[in-house]
């Protein structure tokens, strides 16, 4: 039996550590001891689970920490999402396309940039694929 192969039922809600922990229990239990799961493959299922529980633990300290940040947080991490990427921006004279480098706060003001330029986000018209 493979961890991967599992399925559970009745439950709408993402799985916990404690039925992961019953799942791989379950899994040494019935093993066929002619052909018991490697050590290679028990362990990579152990971190998959200290995975689940670290990235568990980091989703609810940010759930803590988002409302105390308020709408900067917010903001910054939009526009985080533009780095490394092409966006379209329209200046005086039309649109130009420009490939996001970074954020960072020009007197109070979030800004893109893209090499020395500093980018407004209200001028975005767009994002290219790629």
């Amino acid at each position: 039996m493979n961890m991967n192969d599992v399925r559970l039922t009745g439950s709408a809600g993402p799985v916990s550590r404690e039925q992961l922990l019953r799942l791989m229990v379950a899994q040494l239990q019935n093993q066929n001891p002619l052909e018991p799961v490697s050590s290679q493959e028990f362990f990579s299922q152990l971190s998959q689970i200290l995975m689940v529980e670290s990235l568990e633990r980091l989703r609810a300290q940010m759930e803590t920490m988002v409302p105390r940040l308020g709408p900067e947080a917010t903001a910054l991490a939009t526009l985080s999402g533009f780095v490394g990427r092409t966006i379209l921006v329209e200046t005086p004279g039309g649109l130009i396309t420009a490939r996001v480098d970074g954020v960072r706060l020009v007197d109070g003001e979030w800004r893109l940039t893209a090499g020395q330029q500093d980018i407004d986000p209200a001028m975005i018209r767009g994002m290219l694929e790629g």
